[in-house]
């Protein structure tokens, strides 16, 4: 089956994209670093949202298909990659990964890339939110978690304690329950206030432009409209049998 040409490709695509390379960065890390039981419940439950997403996905993507079981001969790997807790199922994600980078392969450039998601830079900027909060938010929580687990005092020692911790201070609203005692939590923390700011400041631009662009477009539209009338005339006035 061919690759879709890039008008084919959504900025949603790319943000599965990345929680595709997000999956396969988290298998390898609990492969390969001694992470603590909480820290793995946590990527855990990450992978089980991502799951969640996936087959959303495979369901959208089949109900839009105009050949359904041609969709099937390669689509049911996406519905593979949606099922959670089985690791061998886990590696037909990478399936993902290889359709979008032919798919990518079609604008032949960065370039050109950039230039498309410059192009809706609005759809751009939420789903670009949307997957950095999440794995902010997954990875302040393992983090957390690591630097925190054996130390003195500690009140973030559970799964809950650390999604709740990190939620609470991405969105800047920190209630103060659950606080850092080490260090190096409270590095963590200085650091993910910071991206909250940043992060909740481009959501809110987004949220704004949405509601600003029907009047934008209404506005261009009567431009364009006033625009065709004065040509008219202009050609009327032209015409030496007017």
């Amino acid at each position: 089956m061919s690759a879709p040409g890039p008008e084919r490709l959504a900025l949603y695509d790319l943000f599965t994209l990345g929680l595709s390379g997000y999956v396969l960065g988290a298998m390898a890390a609990t492969a390969v670093l001694p992470l603590g039981p909480e820290s793995r419940k946590v990527l855990g439950a990450a992978d089980n949202v991502v799951c969640l997403v996936f087959l959303v996905d495979f369901i959208r993507n089949l109900v839009r298909a105009e050949r359904k079981m041609e969709y099937l001969r390669w689509g049911w790997l996406d519905l593979a990659a949606s099922i959670p807790t089985v690791d061998a199922l886990r590696f037909a994600r990478v399936a993902r990964i290889v359709r979008v980078a032919r798919v990518l392969r079609g604008f032949r450039c960065a370039q050109r890339l950039g230039a498309f998601i410059l192009g809706k830079r609005a759809g751009a900027a939420f789903w670009g939110v949307a997957l950095l909060s999440f794995l902010v938010l997954v990875f302040s929580s393992v983090a957390i978690l690591e630097v925190e687990r054996d130390a003195p005092g500690a009140s973030i020692l559970t799964a809950a304690d650390a999604v709740w911790w990190a939620y609470t201070t991405i969105s800047t609203v920190g209630y103060g329950d659950r606080v850092p005692v080490t260090t190096e939590g409270r590095v963590i923390a200085a650091l993910l206030m910071t991206v909250g700011v940043g992060l909740f400041g481009t959501f809110t631009g987004y949220v704004a432009k949405s509601f600003l662009q029907p009047a934008e477009s209404a506005d261009a539209s009567v431009i364009r409209a006033l625009e065709l009338r004065i040509a008219r005339l202009e050609d009327g006035a032209s015409d030496p049998a007017a």
